[in-house]
């Protein structure tokens, strides 16, 4: 095996997140993004409404765009699960409205170590999750974490571990020991 092929990062596409995320909050996600399409930055907002008139069909409407959110959402649903753009935008938006629980994740994962992007860079265009993650860092360790720091908290732990896998552009495929391997940076692809 060529060297270079070692140290290059593996990424998934951002659609991959489908397989950590329930059903029913993947609907919650995308309805409260089609809600607040107003409160999203224009580009995203542009990217969501191109899929929808394009690729999103709801039955008794020429134009998905005026159909109430709630059909909207549920009929994107098959969007989400095959577009990586797509998910980019819906998920880059989600936390540009959850800016509180954005923020809030970023500093936890700061003070723990974790090497972050800012909390306001636009992750849509990174090629995807990278797919490395500590084994010390597993969802439940950060959500109890979160919990402690911020125990009025009301959200769901489905929330933060959407928060911590956006901001931190990874997926937990490949569980790393990082006592014994530093995990690749997102400017190493």
């Amino acid at each position: 095996m060529n060297f270079m092929d070692e140290k290059k990062a593996k990424f998934l596409p951002f659609h991959a997140i489908n397989e950590f995320m329930t059903e029913a909050f993947r609907l919650e996600v995308i309805h409260l993004v089609l809600s607040n399409l107003d409160k999203i930055p224009q580009d995203s907002r542009r990217v969501i409404t191109d899929f929808i008139r394009r690729e999103v069909r709801v039955n008794g409407f020429r134009n998905a765009i005026m159909a109430p959110h709630g059909f909207q959402a549920k009929a994107s649903i098959t969007v989400f699960e095959k577009r990586p753009d797509f998910v980019a935008a819906i998920i880059q938006s989600w936390c540009s409205l959850k800016s509180d629980l954005a923020g809030n994740v970023h500093a936890l994962l700061t003070e723990r170590g974790w090497t972050l992007l800012p909390v306001d860079a636009n992750r849509t265009r990174l090629p995807g999750f990278l797919t490395r993650w500590a084994k010390s860092e597993e969802f439940e360790i950060l959500d109890e974490a979160y919990r402690k720091a911020h125990p009025d908290f009301e959200g769901s732990d489905d929330d933060i571990n959407l928060a911590v896998v956006w901001l931190s552009g990874r997926l937990p495929v490949d569980m790393v020991d990082i006592t014994v391997e530093p995990l690749e940076q997102p400017d190493e692809a």
